[in-house]
């Protein structure tokens, strides 16, 4: 699931892999707008970390996260 799509990763992750694990998850699509928009929040509020890449952003956790909800009351843990 996507639990496993996150924790997987090498620490770090964009957008573009969240969109992916999403979809991997769901089995539908989720605009990369409302993901970027929660990424950056969860990073605003110091859940995660982020650099700047040349394509954009790139995040690590900073401390435990267990809620990355849609407006259809999906969520994708990042554990």
């Amino acid at each position: 699931g996507s639990e496993m799509c996150i924790r997987d990763r090498l620490g770090s992750f964009t957008s573009q892999d969240m969109s992916e694990c999403y979809k991997t998850e769901f089995n539908d699509d989720l605009k990369l707008s409302t993901i970027s928009t929660y990424l950056t929040r969860l990073y605003e509020k110091g859940n995660l970390t982020r650099e700047r890449t040349r394509t954009g952003w790139s995040y690590r956790k900073a401390k435990p996260i267990d809620i990355l909800t849609n407006s259809s009351e999906r969520t994708i843990w990042i554990a």
